[in-house]
């Protein structure tokens, strides 16, 4: 179990979750009969979440809450908001899984 944590490990932290997905429905497929005889599970705990997830989250939930806040008041339009919110949330989601 601790070995397949590694390989979790290292394509989370290499490659984007949908590869991730894939790559582990594809592992576990392969791999059910001998896993359930000997015991071995992969879930998502296996996988790390970097320490500084939660901070690189709340930074960017700022931002959006201060795109939402121009938006609100006239200064930028729906459009630009959905534009801004995209890049922000990208932005973020490049960083946790950098």
């Amino acid at each position: 179990k601790k070995e397949m944590g590694l390989i979790v490990d290292e394509l989370a932290r290499h490659y984007p979750k949908k590869v991730v997905a894939v790559s582990l429905d594809r592992i576990k497929d392969r791999c059910f009969v001998y896993a359930t005889r000997s015991g071995l599970t992969v879930s998502m705990d296996d996988v790390r979440t970097p320490i500084e997830k939660q901070s690189i989250l709340d930074r960017h939930e700022k931002d959006a809450e201060k795109v939402e806040t121009q938006f609100r008041r006239g200064i930028i339009t729906d459009g630009e908001r959905r534009q801004k919110e995209v890049e922000i949330w990208n932005a973020a989601t490049a960083e946790v899984t950098a």
